[in-house]
């Protein structure tokens, strides 16, 4: 800094040496405390840089300073419904027969970008399957694109797939799930039967216009929203590819094996959580940085593990794979 330059050479030229010390018995001239005063500024933009170009790498838009591999996330809401920012991480499992085969610690606040990632590690430790089932928090197109590269069945479920289910999304007329798509001429229909064709395409996807009925439409308010009093006609921005996988998903996690991979999902995925944060009460880690908390994590998942093969050995089902069938419960 051209100011801290300036007062150390002003300082050896009347002979003020730089404070050593400082506190009861050690008087500073003003050049010294100006000087100590910058040097504290300094740092402190040093370490200001340092933090902002760390999250910058890795994508993140917090960093606490107790642990700087961590991000804040929002917790759930406690007894008295208070949820607070902590430094936290999010961690991943992959679960198979009630067992985990694969975990890891990621600093994303979303589940989004982690899938990918935790499938390439498992492959790499020589486990594959031709199928994977997972929440809504991973419906992007990247994982469903990264699955069918590899040939592998994606159970995933879509966002709007509960939300879908209610007729009064059903009967709206502004979402895209309301138009029907042709894929061979590439144009939607909405439910008054005007056309939208691809007009040109953007970072988002495609962009579809209709040319004829939306001025004179009894829906235009309705479907057109906010964008009614701007343009003349509807206009629908829509990722192909995406809706495509998603569709292709919505058929998969509606079947009967569909369903029944959904539910065994949720008892074992969840179940492997439930397990360590509830039934261990481990609800923080002991240690910092990503590298530390991944290690602690797969030793209380080796933990749990050996635990639930205690359970089922002394039950003599060791050796019978856990899955539930939707006909134990008709039955």
């Amino acid at each position: 800094m051209a100011v801290m330059d300036s007062i150390e050479d002003l300082m050896q030229k009347n002979g003020v040496r730089f404070p050593s010390a400082s506190g009861r018995g050690h008087h500073l001239s003003q050049e010294q405390r100006d000087w100590k005063k910058i040097r504290e500024e300094k740092q402190k933009i040093a370490n200001y840089i340092s933090w902002i170009r760390k999250m910058k790498e890795s994508g993140r838009n917090s960093l606490p300073k107790t642990d700087e591999d961590a991000t804040f996330m929002r917790m759930k809401e406690d007894y008295i419904r208070n949820g607070q920012l902590k430094a936290a991480y999010n961690m991943q499992d992959l679960v198979q027969n009630g067992y985990v085969i694969a975990c890891g610690a990621f600093m994303d606040r979303t589940d989004y970008r982690t899938m990918i990632p935790m499938l390439e590690k498992l492959e790499k430790d020589g486990f594959s399957y031709d199928s994977y089932c997972a929440d809504s928090g991973y419906d992007i197109k990247e994982n469903y694109r990264w699955l069918d590269e590899h040939e592998k069945k994606a159970y995933i479920k879509p966002q709007y797939h509960e939300e879908d289910k209610k007729r009064k999304r059903r009967k709206n007329p502004s979402l895209k799930t309301s138009f029907a798509y042709d894929e061979e001429s590439n144009v939607f229909t909405c439910m008054r039967g005007h056309k939208l064709y691809h007009v040109h395409d953007t970072s988002r996807g495609q962009v579809h216009e209709a040319r004829r009925g939306c001025k004179s439409c009894p829906l235009r308010k309705q479907c057109m929203l906010s964008t009614a009093d701007k343009h003349d006609y509807k206009r629908l921005t829509i990722d192909i590819d995406a809706e495509k996988y998603r569709r292709k998903s919505e058929v998969l996690i509606t079947s009967e094996k569909g369903i029944e991979m959904r539910i065994n999902r949720s008892i074992q995925a969840e179940g492997s959580f439930s397990l360590l944060k509830a039934a261990f009460g481990y609800r923080r880690f002991r240690t910092h940085g990503i590298r530390n908390i991944e290690t602690e994590w797969m030793i209380l998942c080796m933990a749990g593990n050996a635990l639930r093969y205690s359970v089922r050995l002394a039950n003599g089902r060791a050796g019978t794979p856990f899955w539930f069938r939707i006909e134990q419960q008709a039955s």
